[in-house]
């Protein structure tokens, strides 16, 4: 069936880096509305443009040209099926020596369920992101609250509207809106860029 409207979809962006170190970003999106005779391969296709819109705007610009986007696989959480394979079309765009694959921004999210945060590491950016005492330069840390307030507010591609979310039971899928977002001015460290692994 069709993903609807109030559908949780669980979409994990895969990038590669240097052409084989795959780097993996897990979104999970409250479907709002959804056109009718849209097919699952349509929702996906508004789904990453919406996703690029809205969720890697501001970020693109300090990922690595060495980080380009590989597919982005789908599964409807609400539904228990898995979602058309589409071509990630998100790539980095700075050209400055990338930073140890490890070393990520992260955004953070928090809600009205208590001791619950969804988190975000973002694929390698470059040095010039940060300073030399091991601090994200200002300005980086201004395009990243950017980028939290983008990723909190609803999204309309090609009239579907969708919505991140946390999820907080897999079965069935129960989740949390967050209702604010913040960012850590440190570099952080993700170690398991596999899928599904971290977001």
């Amino acid at each position: 069936m069709t993903a609807v409207a109030g559908d949780i979809i669980r979409l994990a962006f895969e990038f590669l880096c240097n052409g084989s170190d795959q780097m993996v970003n897990v979104w999970d999106v409250e479907l709002d509305t959804v056109p009718g005779g849209d097919d699952d391969g349509d929702i996906m296709t508004k789904l990453l443009a919406g996703a690029a819109a809205a969720f890697y705007d501001e970020m693109v610009v300090y990922m690595s040209d060495l980080v380009i986007g590989n597919f982005v696989r789908g599964f409807n959480r609400t539904q228990n099926t898995v979602m058309p394979v589409i071509l990630n079309t998100i790539d980095g765009t700075d050209s400055a020596e990338i930073l140890p694959f490890q070393t990520t921004p992260l955004l953070y999210f928090n809600g009205t369920v208590p001791h619950v945060q969804g988190r975000k590491y973002f694929p390698a950016v470059c040095e010039d992101a940060s300073l030399g005492n091991g601090d994200w330069a200002a300005s980086f840390v201004t395009d990243m609250v950017s980028q939290a307030a983008h990723i909190l507010a609803n999204v309309v591609s090609s009239s579907l509207g969708f919505h991140y979310v946390v999820v907080l039971d897999d079965n069935p899928a129960t989740v949390m809106r967050p209702t604010a977002g913040g960012v850590a001015v440190a570099p952080r460290t993700q170690r398991r860029r596999t899928l599904g692994r971290g977001s």
